[in-house]
């Protein structure tokens, strides 16, 4: 072999060596350029999901990947006396599974309505390694769109990951009567809206005789002590709300719903109270009420009804 077929030889195996090394380098910019999209980028192509506390993981991704765009929609309802918003909330969430990761967000355009910022962290049972999530609340709203970026950067993966999404709230007004209802409705009307405004199933509305009762609400903070609604009706309209403690065994159980609905004194013991406030009239007092088909009980009411 002569000197000219060595130097072709060994310039043959660098070129060789080069495009390896080319090729190699072009993956390896494509992997971080696939690390820094934002995750909603992806979705199209997922093969595998999993679920979390945090959300949504495509295609064995440790960051989960909210929504592209989510409508945030509040309903004050401005009743005679008080007013309520439903729901008090929205919740977004965005979880890491294995690394604790360093948060930070953006909002373009500047947004009005507050969110606070929450963080947790449990084993997540398929993974087997810990879901830190970092949830945001949405509340005190007012119309608005917006663009939200949560960045998350994990220090032990020398990795920083965005995810935006797009937030619309819309804030409606709606005038009625007490809580979601309209004195009035029939018994169909009260049970639609109260199903869809507290997101309550069928199974936790009980009929006795004309009577329609909410049987849990115990998630209902602006009701406060309230953890039993009973609809009255007659003639197939509603004439009466009267809220239940099942637990309590006095009236203070309802001082502060009575001071919401304009009662100026305190309520306590076992005398009851009346007063009118705004065309309603309102009785805070102990009263046999059913609290099953076949079960009643002397219980805490308030009783709310039209004035003639």
């Amino acid at each position: 072999m002569d000197i000219h077929q060595i130097k072709t030889g060994t310039h043959a195996a660098n070129l060789f060596c080069c495009s390896l090394l080319f090729v190699f380098l072009i993956l390896s910019c494509k992997k971080k350029d696939i690390e820094k999209l934002d995750g909603n980028e992806q979705v199209g192509k997922d093969t595998t999901s999993i679920s979390g506390n945090g959300g949504i993981y495509y295609n064995d991704d440790i960051v989960s990947t909210p929504p592209k765009d989510l409508l945030y929609r509040f309903i004050i309802y401005k009743g005679r006396v008080g007013m309520r918003m439903d729901p008090g909330k929205y919740v977004y969430k965005i979880g890491v599974l294995g690394y604790y990761p360093f948060l930070s967000f953006n909002v373009n355009p500047t947004n009005y309505t507050p969110i606070m910022s929450l963080r947790s962290d449990e084993m997540h049972p398929l993974k087997q390694v810990r879901e830190y999530v970092n949830t945001f609340e949405f509340f005190s709203p007012v119309n608005e769109e917006f663009t939200f970026t949560p960045t998350l950067k994990i220090e032990a993966l020398n990795l920083s990951v965005s995810r935006s999404t797009k937030i619309k709230i819309e804030v409606v007004e709606r005038i009625v009567d007490v809580i979601h209802t309209n004195f009035g409705m029939s018994r169909e009307e009260v049970k639609k809206v109260e199903k869809d405004e507290l997101n309550v199933p069928d199974s936790e509305f009980l009929q006795v005789g004309p009577d329609l009762f909410l049987k849990s609400l115990l998630f209902d903070s602006q009701l406060g002590a309230t953890n039993f609604l009973a609809f009255a009706f007659e003639n197939d309209k509603l004439v009466s709300v009267t809220g239940i403690n099942k637990y309590a065994s006095d009236l203070s159980a309802f001082s502060d719903v009575a001071k919401y609905f304009g009662y100026e004194s305190t309520v306590s013991g076992l005398t009851p109270v009346k007063w009118q406030k705004n065309g309603l009239q309102f009785t805070v007092q102990m009263k046999e009420v059913n609290i099953g088909i076949t079960e009643k009980k002397m219980a805490p009411c308030y009783i709310i009804e039209k004035m003639p």
